[in-house]
Formats: structure tokens, sequence, C-alpha cells
């Protein structure tokens, strides 16, 4: 199920850099959550969500609307928004800092135990990072990059995919996960269309393209719908940080994909940033 995840939001990075050509950020968002939050809400009550609704208590009603606004809102504002200032590559690779951040999550709030190779690899990944983030022009500051503000949203969406899984980890305990999925996603896309309302005309959403539409029904149900609910379904059977482990492999996929799909080139500094990313971020999560 993880290697399934993995690959279908590989795709995505790819696949919204060509939709965002045709269609403003948030109401790229806003389409995609809108749909499959409609194609899943019927299916609530066969999932034992509205009875989980119904009997959980204040605190867990609070928890889905921090995962709703971690998994969904926050996580795809700053992940849009950023796509549309950073290439495919670097939100791929940047984006994948949400294994490092569940470490440390996960030591505080789940006890996991931080060795000391988990925190040579959280260094190594940092450094990894900024070789991406400065184009390799390790010589000049970072914020000098042309993609850096981009490059800053992508990470503050890995902090919030860290606190959707952390947090869900402790919810999966009490609940099903595709209850947990369709609620958080539910409570999330309300939250996302009230944002784009009050910034964007989601008028344009009636000018799209049909290959835009293709892209967001995709996106819609394969890297949301299926992808979400495979990617709780694995987390409640594993530890945060072995099911967070998979995710290094999403920047391998997406760099192979942007040089094939789109013409990204492949530089020597991505290169070494993602080899730099994919070891750290191994030794960050090995048990």
């Amino acid at each position: 199920m993880l290697t399934a995840v993995t690959m279908f939001w590989a795709s995505s990075f790819i696949l919204i850099k060509v939709g965002l050509q045709g269609v403003s950020p948030l109401t790229f968002a806003v389409l995609r959550f809108v749909i499959v939050s409609m194609a899943l809400l019927p299916i609530l009550p066969l999932t034992g969500g509205m009875d989980a609704l119904r009997s959980s208590s204040n605190l867990d009603r609070l928890r889905f609307v921090v995962l709703g606004l971690c998994g969904v809102t926050f996580f795809n504002v700053l992940q849009f928004v950023g796509l549309s200032l950073t290439t495919a590559t670097n939100a791929s690779i940047l984006l994948n800092t949400n294994p490092i951040f569940i470490s440390v999550l996960s030591l505080v709030f789940l006890r996991e135990r931080l060795k000391l190779s988990n925190g040579f690899g959280i260094t190594l990944a940092l450094i990894g990072f900024i070789t991406v983030m400065s184009g390799g022009r390790l010589s000049s500051a970072a914020f000098s990059s042309s993609t850096f503000s981009g490059d800053l949203l992508i990470v503050g969406s890995a902090v919030c995919w860290a606190i959707y899984t952390v947090l869900g980890k402790s919810v999966l305990e009490r609940y099903r996960p595709m209850a947990v999925t369709i609620i958080n996603m539910a409570i999330g896309t309300f939250f996302l269309l009230v944002i784009a309302l009050a910034v964007e005309d989601l008028g344009i959403a009636t000018r799209v393209s049909a290959e835009v539409w293709v892209i967001i029904l995709y996106l819609a149900f394969f890297c949301s719908g299926l992808a979400y609910i495979l990617w709780y379904e694995s987390l409640s059977d594993l530890a945060a940080s072995r099911a967070g482990a998979f995710l290094f492999t999403i920047p391998v996929y997406t760099t192979l994909m942007a040089h094939f799909a789109i013409g990204e080139a492949i530089t020597g500094s991505t290169v070494i940033g993602t080899a730099l990313v994919i070891i750290g971020v191994y030794l960050a999560e090995k048990v």
C-alpha cells in the first residue's frame, strides 16, 4: 500500500506543475478536494464514521479539526502555492522533509527513541535541503535562490503532513482509518474552500480545459482519495517512523518523471542534494 502511495504522490508533482498552467493554485486544490470529498462522504456511514462522530469526545472532535486543517487545508495551500514558485523536483525533495519532522514529533509525542544515527541522518538531510535550495551555490546564501520562497512554503507543507501523521496515529487507535480519513478530508476541504473564496475568483473553474480536468480528476481520486486512505490504513498497522521511511523514495520517482515528462534538467546539485536527502532521511527513520 505504501509503495502505491509513494508512486501516486510522485506523479502528482508533475501533474500539478502542468495543471497550474491552466488554473490558479487554490482553485486547483479546491476542485481536487471538493470532488473527492463529495465522492467519499456518501459512504461515511458505511465506515462507522457517523458513529465515531456521535461517540467521540470533544477533544477527539478537536483532533479531527486539527487533522483536517493540517492534512488538507494548510498542507495543500502551502504545497500548491509553493509549487507555483519552484520546480517539481525541488518540491518533491523538500516536501519529503516530513519524515524528519515525523521522527522529531514521534520522539516528543509518541515516545519513539531517537538514536545517534537518527540525529546524524537529520543533519545530513538538512545539508541536502540547503544544496537543493541554493542551487548548489554553497558560497551564496540559500535566500538568494530564485525558488527559495516556493521551497520554504513546501517545507511548511511538510511540517503540516508530519502533524497529520503523528496526531493521526493516536486517533487511529480508536477509530477506523477510512472513517478518520473521510472526516478529516471533509473538514479540511471546507476550510480550504473558505480560504479560496476569500482570495480567489473560483469562477475560473468554468474555463478549465479538458486536459486540466483530467489531471484534477486523477489527483482527486488517486492522489487524494485512494492515497490518503491507504496512508492511514498503513499507519494503523505500522509505527509512524516506519511508514514515513517509505516517503524518501518519492524524490527519486519524481526526478525521473519530471525529466522525461516536462523536461526539467537533472543538474549536479539536484543529484547530490537528492542523494544526501535520501541517505539522511533513511538514517533519520532507521529503527
